[in-house]
């Protein structure tokens, strides 16, 4: 075995959490897994975080572009911070961890046509160097089998970081910010690292829509944040 191979296998003999040694390949022990933010009670159709499990009041009023969300986490410690490191300090090494739970997570959900990451503009792409969705997604259509199509959806308008808007501004931040080149599909799961309003996955799922012929969107996502605002 090569270097790289062997500094592969021992980074990953260490949980990325706790830095206790793990034998499970994905790099989070199992202590630490069970402590993980998991989501319990939310909206059936967002998956927002909440304490029963009826549609939120976003979701009783205005229909999205989905036909529902599902999410592992809550946007909370110690997920905020790997996702965190993974995005703004050059850690997407992470990702792997991630995406095997991701996987695990939805192994026995109905397997989709096609996967689709949330895209980031070319800028954002050259700046950041990868696109956080799209190594999630590639690592999840490659232990679930699914293909993967990272070209279908693109972002051809550069938009301002949506974490510094509220709710109304960052729709109107996105708007005719996706393209989507023509395609059919009966079963289509997009996927992105977190949901935070909703308004970059809706508007992705608007644009798939109107501009391609897919019957049925599914959201994907690590975390979602429990708060609409």
């Amino acid at each position: 075995m090569n270097t790289h191979q062997d500094n592969y296998r021992l980074f990953f003999s260490q949980c990325i959490l706790c830095k206790g040694r793990t034998k499970r390949t994905q790099g989070i022990c199992c202590e630490c897994e069970r402590d993980l933010p998991w989501i319990n009670h939310h909206c059936p159709c967002c998956f927002l975080p909440q304490e029963h499990d009826h549609l939120c009041q976003q979701c009783s009023a205005q229909t999205p572009a989905f036909q529902s969300v599902s999410a592992l986490f809550d946007y909370q410690f110690p997920v905020n911070q790997l996702i965190a490191q993974i995005k703004y300090h050059d850690k997407p090494v992470y990702m792997a961890a991630l995406a095997e739970l991701m996987a695990r997570h939805v192994s026995n959900a109905p397997k989709p046509d096609l996967l689709i990451p949330v895209p980031l503009h070319r800028s954002r792409l050259r700046e950041r160097g990868y696109n956080q969705a799209e190594i999630l997604a590639r690592g999840v259509g490659r232990q679930l089998d699914i293909p993967v199509q990272c070209d279908l959806l693109s972002k051809t308008r550069a938009t301002a970081q949506q974490m510094s808007l509220d709710r109304i501004n960052r729709q109107k931040n996105l708007k005719a910010a996706f393209e989507c080149s023509p395609y059919s599909a009966q079963h289509v799961v997009l996927i992105d690292d977190v949901m935070t309003t909703g308004a970059t996955i809706n508007e992705a799922c608007q644009t798939l829509r109107e501009q391609s012929n897919i019957a049925n969107i599914y959201v994907l996502t690590l975390a979602r944040t429990s708060q609409l605002e």
